[in-house]
C-alpha cells in the first residue's frame, strides 16, 4: 500500500463512479436529490463529495446525494475532496463509516447493510470485531452475529454437493421513469448504477451511427442507411437483432432521450 495524499480538486462529473460496493445506504431518495440540485442551482456551495482513487478510477464513497444533484443541476464539473493513491480497503471503510453523524440519517437497514459489506469483504472482513465496531459505531456483539451469519451462508453453500440449477433470466423491462407513486421516490443503488450505464451505452450508440451517417442532424434516422451496415459497427453494439433496424434504433434513442429528460442518473 503506497502513501496517499488528499487534495481538493474540480472534477468532471462524468469521471465519477458510482459503485454499489462503496454505497450502504439500501436506498437513494430522489426528493433529497432534488432538493441538494436545487442548492446547488442557486449558487449553494455544499460540503465536497469524498472520493477515493482506486486503480485510477474516482469512486464516490461519501456524497452520492451531492452527486447525482450535480448532475441534475447540470453541473459539468464539481469540487470533490479526493484521496489520491487509496485502495478498496480503505474506501470502503470510509464509505461505511460516512454519514455516521452527518448528512441524510442512516436507517436501520442501513446500519444492516453497512455491517454486512463489511465482514464479507475479503478484506476489510479480516479486522478485528473491535475495530469494526469502532468503525462502523455499533456493539462487538453486532459484528459477531453478523459474521455468524455469513459463515453459515458460506458452510451451507459449501455443502451442496450439486450446483444448483441455472435458469434462464427473466427479461425485465428497463425503468426509465420513476412512477409516481413509487414509495417515497427512492431508488437502490444498483438501478441508479444500472441507469447510468444504460445512459452511457445508448449515447455510444447514438455517437456511433451518427459518424456512420445512420442519423441525421435532427436526430432521426435516415431511412435506408441501416441495410448494409454490417460490419461496420463496433463489435459492442453489433446485434442485428436488437439494433440494426430503424425501428430498433428510434426505439433505442427515444429511451435515450427519456433517460435524458429525467437527469437523475445522467
Amino acid at each position: 500500500m503506497g502513501s496517499r495524499v488528499t487534495e481538493s480538486r474540480d472534477v468532471a462529473v462524468s469521471d465519477l463512479v458510482l459503485d454499489e460496493r462503496y454505497q450502504p445506504r439500501c436506498f437513494i431518495d430522489r426528493d433529497v436529490v432534488e432538493e441538494y440540485a436545487e442548492l446547488y442551482a442557486g449558487g449553494t456551495i455544499l460540503p465536497a463529495p469524498s472520493v477515493h482513487e482506486v486503480d485510477g478510477s474516482l469512486y464516490v464513497v461519501d456524497g452520492w446525494h451531492r452527486t447525482l444533484a450535480a448532475q441534475r443541476a447540470g453541473f459539468g464539473a464539481l469540487s470533490v475532496s479526493v484521496e489520491v493513491g487509496s485502495d478498496h480497503e480503505t474506501a470502503l471503510a470510509c464509505a461505511l463509516s460516512a454519514n455516521s453523524d452527518h448528512g441524510l440519517r442512516r436507517t436501520r437497514r442501513d446500519q444492516a447493510r453497512a455491517v454486512r459489506l463489511a465482514v464479507t469483504d475479503p478484506a476489510l472482513g479480516k479486522r478485528t470485531a473491535r475495530d469494526l465496531a469502532r468503525l462502523l459505531r455499533v456493539s462487538e456483539r453486532t459484528i459477531t452475529t453478523y459474521r455468524a451469519e455469513a459463515r453459515k451462508v458460506a458452510e451451507l453453500n459449501d455443502r451442496r454437493e450439486d450446483p444448483p440449477e441455472v435458469k434462464p433470466p427473466k427479461k425485465v423491462p428497463i425503468r426509465t421513469t420513476l412512477d409516481e407513486d413509487e414509495p417515497d421516490g427512492r431508488l437502490q443503488p444498483s438501478q441508479v448504477v444500472g441507469m447510468q450505464r444504460l445512459v452511457r451505452y445508448l449515447e455510444a450508440l447514438a455517437d456511433e451511427l451518427k459518424a456512420l451517417g445512420c442519423i441525421d442532424s435532427s436526430g432521426d434516422v435516415v431511412e435506408g442507411a441501416l441495410a448494409n451496415l454490417g460490419q461496420a459497427m463496433p463489435e459492442a453494439l453489433a446485434d442485428p437483432t436488437t439494433w440494426l433496424s430503424p425501428r430498433s434504433v428510434s426505439d433505442a434513442l427515444d429511451r435515450l432521450d427519456d433517460l435524458r429528460d429525467s437527469r437523475i442518473w445522467e
